[in-house]
């Protein structure tokens, strides 16, 4: 019995171990933003973590930079599958986020769009000024 007990301690200790560590792809998401820079789970009750990130890293959810983040699935954990927590702060109750699964995407030229709709619609106009003269002859 007490070799059992031992195991079931030694095992929990472990897994309490590895918990410390978000898997890879993974980033914590609340108020429109991605936090993906990862500084320590915090100790919470019992053996559960929650990770901490550092607020200066973060993805939008939309192109307004370079790059953003889609979202994949949530993380969860547990027979019930709750979703894991986390926040930017080492207060467990403030900054609370979800952890998810995400991929970075590229930004295209779509965003770019209506900054270069005018310059060229003014260079298109110029252009066919120029290639259509019309010339009346006088007198007819």
């Amino acid at each position: 019995m007490k070799q059992v007990l031992s195991l079931i301690f030694l095992i929990l200790c472990c897994s309490s171990l590895y918990a410390q560590i978000p898997p890879a792809g993974t980033g914590c998401y609340f108020n429109g933003r991605l936090y993906y820079h990862n500084v320590q789970a915090t100790p919470t009750f019992g053996l559960n973590y929650r990770y901490q990130y550092d607020s200066n890293y973060y993805y939008e959810l939309t192109c307004t930079d370079n790059q953003y983040a889609i979202l994949g699935g949530a993380l969860t954990t547990g027979f019930f599958n709750t979703p894991v927590n986390c926040g930017t702060s080492s207060s467990y109750f403030a900054n609370t986020g979800v952890m998810y699964y995400y991929n970075v995407v590229n930004c295209g030229l779509d965003y770019l769009i209506p900054f270069l709709l005018l310059p060229l619609s003014v260079a298109g106009a110029v252009f066919i000024k120029r290639s259509v003269s019309v010339t009346v002859p006088v007198g007819s």
